[in-house]
């Protein structure tokens, strides 16, 4: 059973430190970043101390008015860190997005600056929608527990337990939990979402 965390990083991953960093080489003060994010300059010093965490929306507004990857909130951890090729259960990071509806888990493929897949677990809770984005490449789901509606361009599916769809990402995307129950599935995409 998924617990209900709005984002869990591994304590140093330091994400507030990185964003204090970036914005102090470009020359931005607390309240010029703000602006840009549309939050509050107070919000944003919590960020910045690691006594607010960052939705997956703000890290990709983030990445954007940085010019960055948004691997690169994780990368120096990465980098110091000695080759590692296995991602322990307590070391995995979630990610509540889409306003708590979608919960995202992240598995190895985040040790690496530069990956050229993501793999996540996805918790769409019951009556959930999501819309995805638009952009060039491929996806692959399998659903693990529960039933979810897949829409690919003017296509609808509807997948349980152990089915599975592929499809490129340069069409609308929408994925709907009409079940009884939350529904997990697992996401494969090429080339990773956080990859300009």
């Amino acid at each position: 059973m998924t617990t209900n965390r709005i984002v869990r990083f591994p304590q140093e991953h330091d994400i507030g430190g990185k964003v204090r960093a970036l914005r102090r080489a470009r020359n931005l003060t607390l309240e010029e970043l703000a602006e840009k994010l549309e939050v509050t300059a107070s919000y944003l010093s919590r960020l910045e101390r690691n006594h607010n965490l960052p939705s997956l929306p703000l890290l990709e507004r983030l990445a954007g008015v940085f010019d960055v990857d948004i691997g690169t909130f994780f990368e120096r951890t990465i980098a110091e860190a000695k080759p590692k090729r296995v991602l322990h259960a307590d070391e995995q990071m979630e990610i509540i997005a889409y306003q708590g509806r979608l919960v995202i888990k992240y598995f190895a493929h985040i040790l690496y600056p530069h990956p050229s897949l993501e793999v996540m677990e996805n918790l769409l809770k019951k009556g959930g929608r999501v819309v995805f984005p638009t952009r060039a490449g491929e996806c692959c789901m399998i659903v693990i527990d529960g039933e979810i509606n897949v829409e690919v361009g003017q296509e609808r599916h509807t997948l349980s337990e152990g089915d599975s769809i592929y499809y490129t990402t340069d069409q609308f995307r929408r994925i709907t939990n009409t079940g009884k129950k939350d529904a997990r599935y697992i996401s494969i995409l090429y080339p990773p979402a956080y990859t300009r």
